[in-house]
């Protein structure tokens, strides 16, 4: 997926002559304000509009449109209640009031089957994405791996960070935090060795007691022992 910095660099006329230029608009515009895939040129300036107001903001997450049970066709508006609504303001709720008031409306949604050709659009352009990010991903996943192989864990964290695919990046920061315990459960281990071979070491040394040595045995006197004396 482009960079939203990237994209809000071209102008939109830019943008509309290129084919992955639109995809990441649209891609772009479904991730921060949960907006439909559109082919209308109106709707995706509209897109690219709201999408350069998010330079330098923290945009909260919002319920994804694909979830609602109703979506406006293209660039309609529902008028109801003396408001208008499009896709970014109109809630089930109220379109569900609408539709139970006047019946009719309900022609100007999206019907099941076009519900499935939007989603099957937006899956496939976020297969799409997730593939293209996969390849951008290589150099700096083979980077990590070898950084935690030399044991510079800090440095491997902050280029895990750099991935853009958020499971290949979740896999890796896993990895780093298992490698992290281990070392401090080592660290742990060899400080408690130390500590113990350092208290034997200042233990003082029992003396040893001198063995005794066995009494010799004295040869009993005999006859013949006596008369050689004589």
């Amino acid at each position: 997926m482009i960079d939203l910095d990237v994209l809000i660099a071209y102008p939109f006329s830019t943008i509309k002559a290129d084919g992955k230029l639109i995809i990441g608009l649209l891609q772009l515009s479904e991730r921060y304000f949960k907006l439909p895939y559109t082919d209308c040129e109106n709707e995706q300036i509209r897109y690219f509009k709201k999408l350069k107001t998010l330079k330098n903001k923290t945009m909260p997450e919002q319920k994804s449109y694909l979830d609602k049970k109703y979506i406006l066709r293209g660039t309609t508006l529902l008028y109801y209640n003396s408001t208008h609504f499009n896709n970014d303001t109109l809630t089930d709720k109220i379109a569900g009031a609408a539709i139970k008031k006047f019946p009719d409306l309900v022609g100007i949604f999206l019907n099941e089957k076009e519900m499935n050709v939007l989603r099957a659009k937006v899956n496939a352009g976020t297969a799409v994405a997730v593939a293209e990010d996969a390849v951008l991903d290589e150099p700096i996943e083979t980077n990590v791996k070898e950084l935690i192989d030399e044991g510079k864990l800090d440095e491997a964290r902050a280029e895990a960070g750099k991935i853009l695919v958020a499971e290949t990046r979740d896999a890796l920061l896993k990895e780093i935090e298992a490698r992290e315990k281990a070392a401090e459960a080592k660290k742990a281990k060899d400080a408690e060795a130390e500590k113990k071979a350092e208290a034997e070491s200042k233990e003082p040394e029992k003396e040893k007691e001198p063995k005794a040595e066995p009494e010799k045995a004295t040869e009993p006197k005999t006859a013949s022992t006596k008369k050689e004396k004589k």
